[in-house]
């Protein structure tokens, strides 16, 4: 016998009561001897002075206990999981497993109650109240999550995680499992949400946050972590944060701010040259392509290039659609014209041709970009053909 019930419990206990010893059995061993009685707890189960207390509400007449989450478990097995996970948090503790945060210590009791006795529900229960919930400090049963998506030993894991806490990334990475896998629970369950872009302390949401008019990089204050890591321009995104103290997120702008002067260009299997045009971007989403003299074209082209230039300007928007990636957007030409180098003896208008014709393919066009050490590189399609186009700070 692990347990020793008294006898409102042991009336409570009568229907599950062979089950229960048979899973109790499988336990690690914990202590000698565990009274339950029964009292009033803040949640289903509590240990007082080495004695269980199984909240009175337990006890009925109600089917359920009024704190059960969105899948419940009728008041027996309820029951019969609390003796299970005080006595596996017995011997966990015995162990040196941490209460603080109490998710470790919780969620891996219940785990082991879980592995004693599967068909209890436990499981799809405590699945379900992190989804729905998302929140393991006031829900601290919900750390069975954790250790579901950890796959290793209970033991061994808590005890990991009372020497190390998972960091901002790893809680991330299991409040995504948890939010947005497919657990094959009997009934729909919701996913955990926020009002505000901030949380508290071991608590993970999924919150709606818009771009603007230019998008931008989501950053995150405090001890968190979001995802995604963009948010596209003109457009509304599913965020989930994850906190480990306490974290807001929030939309910065991101680009490639400022001025750059075009270098070079390499597609079609051929590197390209580039002399005068400047690309500016500013922080509104606007972008100003200025051609003084300017060409564009191969490397065998450049004794052309010493007769003619382009002169003119480009003036349009950009916005991001994704992480690293911006389109162009609303380009007109203004005053583009062709014109003699050396004696200007003529200047002609260029509407539709030359660098006017190449600019205006930009329109619609979505590029990956990228700022390193003082040089942008655009990346993208022209006419079916991968295009790099290289830029250095102006």
């Amino acid at each position: 016998m692990r347990y020793q019930p008294e006898p409102e419990v042991a009336a409570l206990l009568a229907p599950v009561r062979g089950a229960l010893d048979q899973a109790a059995e499988r336990l690690p061993v914990g202590p000698a001897l565990l009274p339950v009685v029964l009292g009033e707890v803040e949640t289903f189960w509590e240990v007082r002075e080495d004695i269980l207390v199984l909240d009175h509400h337990l006890a009925g007449p109600s089917l359920h206990h009024p704190e059960e989450g969105p899948l419940p478990l009728d008041r027996w097995r309820r029951s019969a999981g609390a003796v299970l996970e005080a006595l596996a948090a017995a011997h966990l503790v015995a162990l040196g497993v941490t209460e603080k945060p109490w998710w470790i210590l919780r969620g891996a009791a219940v785990a082991l109650a879980h592995r004693a006795w599967p068909e209890l529900g436990l499981a799809d229960s405590e699945i379900a109240s992190a989804r729905a919930w998302g929140d393991f400090t006031r829900h601290p049963r919900s750390g069975f999550a954790a250790y579901l998506h950890a796959g290793t030993d209970p033991i061994e894991q808590a005890l990991a995680w009372t020497e190390t806490l998972p960091d901002a990334e790893a809680f991330l990475d299991l409040a995504r499992w948890t939010l947005e896998t497919d657990h094959a629970l009997p009934v729909p369950v919701g996913r955990a949400s926020a009002v505000m872009p901030r949380i508290g302390a071991w608590r993970f949401a999924q919150l709606r946050l818009g771009g603007g008019p230019l998008g931008g990089r989501l950053a995150v204050n405090g001890d968190g972590a979001a995802h995604p890591a963009y948010a596209p321009a003109d457009a509304e995104i599913l965020v989930i944060l994850a906190s480990r103290k306490r974290a807001s997120v929030s939309v910065t702008p991101a680009g490639p701010f400022g001025s750059w002067r075009f270098a070079s260009a390499r597609g079609f299997g051929e590197l390209m040259g580039a002399r005068g045009i400047d690309f500016a971007f500013d922080a509104r989403g606007g972008v100003e392509i200025l051609l003084a003299d300017a060409f564009v074209g191969p490397l065998p082209a450049l004794e052309f290039a010493e007769e003619v230039g382009t002169s003119g300007v480009v003036r349009g928007r950009w916005s991001l659609i994704g992480e690293d990636r911006l389109r162009f957007g609303e380009l007109v030409p203004m005053g583009i014209t062709v014109h003699g180098r050396k004696d200007l003896d003529f200047r002609m208008p260029a509407p539709g041709a030359g660098l006017e014709s190449y600019l205006s393919r930009l329109e619609g066009s979505a590029w990956t970009w990228r700022v390193a050490d003082n040089e942008l590189l655009l990346e993208g399609d022209d006419l079916g053909a991968e295009m790099t186009l290289r830029f250095v700070k102006g």
